[in-house]
């Protein structure tokens, strides 16, 4: 359906995939896929400040130190995967943008045991 290139994608099986919630943009789904982890993680300790150790979910620690990076990027109008939106987002989640804030040592214990 690009312009000018042929293609057997028709808007009919673009909408039949749209039902499905097919992504159409992988990074955009990654991207979501993490944001959800986050959301979990603050429903279960209060907070966004996913330690960079959190060996529950590793993925979402670097996920966040990624975002933390893109953000500085962004902010200095360097080349980022970050956006005005995704920013939005974290913020109304109550994201940390600094990442130097460091819990007590028993929470630090707590964030790497299994979810009840």
């Amino acid at each position: 359906m690009m312009e000018g290139k042929p293609s057997t994608m028709t808007p009919a099986r673009a909408r039949l995939l749209e039902d499905l919630n097919f992504a159409w943009h992988s990074h955009t789904a990654i991207w979501m896929e993490r944001f959800l982890e986050l959301m979990e993680f603050r429903e279960r300790f209060g907070h966004c400040s996913v330690p960079s150790t959190y060996g529950v979910n590793p993925q979402l620690a670097v996920w966040v130190k990624c975002q933390r990076r893109q953000y500085k990027l962004h902010r200095e109008g360097r080349s980022s995967g970050m956006t005005e939106e995704r920013i939005r987002e974290l913020e109304r989640a109550g994201f940390v943008w600094c990442g130097r804030i460091y819990p007590r040592q028993k929470e630090k214990e707590d964030y790497n045991s299994a979810p009840e």
